[in-house]
């Protein structure tokens, strides 16, 4: 789309408009929704180390609401087009009702809540081409008094299950490193690929289970239930952690647990944007820093044990000897008898397997 002439150039995450482009953002706005909707705005990166060489991201030309070419790519400008003309909006006004509702014997407290939009502002580029009426009905609650008597059509009932915490994606893996201060937008992508080259993480391909669920339905003083499926525990697309990447993590953390402090490395990241400023001599912070980390590195060297996350599991049931798994030169492996076995065997874990799960059971 750059090449096309569509957008500004892309390789940057800063937020400033130029003149030119907030003056026609602005015509377009007065133009398609009219004047009320117009707000001109100018927005300032947040972190230090933003790439503010070119201008945000935006269309060259505001007027051209859709594009005729591939579909993701006229769908990235839909959304590049919505953004841009967004932030030149004026706010949306939103009108939010909270209700408590008391059960007869006061035992039981429900609430309800419901949103309708006053005025749609910036909303109403998002909203163009929806059902206008329905959008605001949305949500909507019926007029009511303070201790009016309500009478409900019928009450729901949901069971449900507590999950971990989602895997990271690499889009939330990037979120999570912006919000610890740690690398810089010109660095996210390496990182990323670095972690993924070297294979301590790999691209999840679990579809998940199917789990069912009941819901109870109460309606007309009748109780009534039904079974509803939901799919859990899908890792398709994360990034899944391998054994080689647990065992490297441990083995950091054991023995550069200050170098792996979150602090220091925003700290750090702090020190060079300081000397990208000439806030900072860079041969002082460089010597600062290899004066503590050198002697680390020579003492890790010299008396850290090397890991390989060995885990045994148990004694084989027909020779007895101990079974045990780790990581091997070619990938993580299962072995039977102990290291100093003449006899001793291997044989490597399946894709699917894991030196931190796998049981004697599952070999």
């Amino acid at each position: 789309m750059y090449e096309a002439g569509l957008i500004t150039y892309m390789r940057t995450d800063s937020v400033n408009l130029s003149k030119e482009a907030m003056d026609a953002a602005q015509a377009e706005i007065i133009k398609s929704y009219g004047k009320e909707f117009s707000k001109p705005r100018t927005f300032a990166n947040k972190s230090k180390g933003a790439q503010e060489a070119h201008e945000a991201i935006r269309p060259t030309d505001m007027s051209r609401h859709t594009v005729n070419i591939d579909r993701d790519q006229a769908r990235l400008y839909d959304l590049i087009w919505k953004r841009t003309l967004a932030s030149q909006m004026s706010d949306a006004e939103l009108e939010r009702t909270n209700v408590r509702i008391e059960a007869n014997n006061h035992s039981e407290v429900f609430t309800a809540s419901g949103e309708v939009i006053k005025f749609e502002g910036f909303l109403k580029v998002y909203l163009e081409g929806n059902d206008e009426d329905e959008e605001e009905q949305e949500g909507m609650l019926p007029a009511m008094k303070v201790n009016e008597k309500l009478i409900n059509n019928y009450i729901t009932a949901t069971e449900r299950y507590s999950r971990p915490p989602s895997r990271y994606t690499e889009a939330s893996l990037v979120k999570k490193l912006e919000e610890l201060g740690i690398g810089r937008p010109s660095t996210y992508a390496p990182i990323i690929s670095t972690i993924i080259n070297r294979s301590y993480v790999e691209k999840g391909t679990l579809e998940g289970q199917e789990r069912k669920y009941t819901q109870l339905t109460l309606q007309s003083g009748k109780l009534s239930d039904v079974i509803l499926k939901e799919n859990t525990g899908s890792d398709k697309g994360k990034l899944v952690p391998t054994d080689i990447g647990n065992i490297v993590t441990d083995f950091l953390v054991k023995n550069f647990e200050k170098i792996l402090d979150y602090n220091f490395t925003a700290k750090v990241e702090q020190d060079f944007d300081e000397i990208a400023e000439g806030n900072i001599n860079w041969t002082t912070m460089m010597q600062e820093f290899y004066d503590k980390f050198h002697p680390n590195v020579k003492d890790v060297e010299a008396n850290a044990d090397r890991e390989s996350g060995e885990r045994i599991l148990g004694k084989h049931p027909e020779s007895g000897k101990t079974v045990l798994v780790r990581l091997g030169k070619f990938g993580a492996m299962a072995q039977i008898g102990d290291s100093d076995d003449e006899d001793k065997k291997f044989a490597s874990l399946r894709p699917e397997q894991n030196i931190g799960t796998i049981t004697l059971e599952k070999r």
